[in-house]
């Protein structure tokens, strides 16, 4: 074999060695490639089931949240119904259904003095005569209709009844005294009531004046 032919088989086989080279490098590198995509689609679909999970949790929290509140209204609701027709069969002079709202509405007041944590929205005593769900059902006829009622607190004046319940809701007080130991769920409904019974009784106080001058 002549000198030309050898060399040109040697180059030949080097090109092709190089060239095997090549393609083990690339099918390595496309291993590699391959086999962090699979890891990432591992990590996403694990990412996907634990959303999953966590939301399917969050829902069942929050149905659970709701099925409380729920119960928790229905035994306020029965044990509000149930005072009144107890104090209505006992109670030799026939009061008003305003009367007795009244003293439940007192006593309620010194009992938040002895809660340290989870009050609710029903759990806080609303200058109304019957219970409320909702910081809507704060009507500014309501308010004035309970606390100016000739029913109660017969030796306190009406601007002096109006001030009481001012002080009991006024945002230093309340929010020292009351609003902190309101669970997180309610306490937007919370503020939202105060806020509506200040608002009503400051109108109330200016008419009193009114019309005493």
């Amino acid at each position: 074999m002549s000198y030309i032919a050898q060399n040109n088989r040697h180059s030949l086989k080097h090109e092709l060695d190089a060239t095997k080279r090549r393609l083990q490098e690339s099918c390595g590198r496309l291993e590699e490639l391959l086999k962090q995509r699979e890891e990432e689609l591992r990590y996403w679909e694990e990412e996907h089931t634990r959303f999953r999970e966590d939301e399917e949790a969050r829902q069942d929290e929050k149905a659970r949240e709701e099925d409380e509140r729920r119960r928790a209204e229905e035994q306020w609701q029965h044990l509000f119904e149930d005072r009144l027709h107890r104090d209505q069969e006992q109670s030799s002079a026939r009061r008003s259904t305003i009367a007795k709202a009244w003293d439940l509405y007192e006593e309620r007041w010194q009992n938040l003095q002895t809660v340290s944590s989870g009050l609710t929205f029903q759990s806080i005593p609303w200058p109304v005569a019957n219970a409320v769900t909702l910081p809507g059902s704060l009507t500014s006829h309501l308010i004035s209709q309970f606390i100016l009622s000739p029913e109660h607190s017969q030796t306190k004046s009406r601007t002096r009844r109006i001030h009481t319940a001012l002080l009991r809701c006024h945002t230093d007080h309340f929010d020292k005294k009351v609003l902190y130991k309101v669970v997180d769920r309610d306490r937007h409904a919370v503020k939202e009531g105060v806020g509506r019974v200040v608002r009503c009784l400051n109108e109330l106080l200016v008419a009193e004046r009114a019309k005493m001058s």
